[in-house]
């Protein structure tokens, strides 16, 4: 069983997704007041949203423990939504600028965290046999 401290640019990476996560819900609340979509106008929306959020916190939590698995789900899931990102960009931009603006800082936000976690270092504490047991500093 290798016991490794935790890389810093790991540590760094996830810090910033918790940011991302914040300021997800941060936009979810201006969005709903601040533009015509009403995303938390039916309880089809609320859960929607609730289990949006729930899973990519629980991501966020496995990967803090060095799940690789949640790593890479958290990595397909954002490289969906990019996807989208050509649609739904110009929507948001056109109801505000503000929630233009913060959906684009948090996408960029998602990509650094992510190449940091995918860095040389990262990918070796991910890929321990057993790095459940890490070193807090």
């Amino acid at each position: 069983m290798t016991i490794e401290t935790k890389p810093q640019k790991t540590k760094t990476g996830i810090s910033i997704l918790i940011i991302t996560l914040i300021l997800g819900f941060l936009n979810v609340m201006l969005t709903e007041f601040l533009t015509d979509i009403k995303s938390l106008s039916s309880a089809q929306g609320v859960f929607t949203t609730f289990f949006t959020f729930l899973i990519i916190g629980f991501l966020i939590y496995e990967m803090n423990k060095g799940k690789n698995w949640a790593r890479i789900t958290f990595l397909i899931l954002t490289v969906l939504g990019l996807f989208f990102l050509p649609f739904t960009l110009p929507m948001l931009f056109e109801q505000s600028l503000v929630i233009g603006s913060l959906s684009s800082i948090n996408g960029i936000l998602q990509i650094a965290a992510l190449i940091l976690i995918f860095s040389g270092e990262s990918n070796k504490w991910f890929k321990q046999e057993d790095n459940r047991y890490y070193k807090a500093e």
